[in-house]
């Protein structure tokens, strides 16, 4: 790869970055819906039928309600503890965006993905997502991106077409 018009990024990932990605990811498509719907129907049920049921029901319904509200959220976060956690007990990554594509190190293993091979970039909340065809994504948070993140987003729209790119 050119070295002399390549951007190095030392990818640093943190528990609430990758936790806020995910939580992203998770609140789209018919899920979006949903989560908002099952939540107020939760709350009629359990109000419409407070003074009908008895106090082992009530607690019941109640517990099931806060299942269902805090599974989610809390299942996914503990997700990105264990990936952060994981992450840090293994080489550095350092992602190299230049003319060619995107080539990603760690240790000793080297990839290397053509930006014909790129799908899709996409800036999700703090993280700028680069999905190739192989379903394979480079995540980039704005924190390891720092000064270069003006260079890395002209990159983008110099090399991939508008449809191909979202809130770049």
């Amino acid at each position: 790869m050119d070295q002399d018009h390549s951007i190095r990024i030392n990818i640093t990932m943190n528990v609430r970055e990758l936790w806020q990605y995910y939580m992203r990811l998770m609140f789209r498509g018919v899920y979006k819906i949903y989560y908002p719907i099952s939540i107020f129907a939760g709350i009629y049920v359990i109000a419409d039928t407070w003074n009908e049921i008895s106090p082992l029901y009530r607690g019941l319904l109640i517990a099931g309600y806060v299942v269902i509200v805090l599974y989610k959220p809390l299942y996914t976060y503990w997700r990105a503890c264990r990936e952060v956690r994981w992450s840090n007990n293994h080489e550095p990554l350092i992602i190299s965006l230049g003319e060619e594509g995107i080539e990603a190190i760690r240790g000793e293993n080297v990839s290397f993905v053509p930006w014909s091979k790129v799908e899709e970039a996409e800036q999700v909340g703090t993280i700028l997502v680069l999905q190739t065809i192989d379903d394979f994504n480079y995540l980039i948070p704005d924190s390891s991106a720092g000064f270069h993140k003006p260079r890395l987003e002209a990159m983008l729209i110099n090399k991939m077409p508008p449809k191909r790119r979202k809130r770049i």
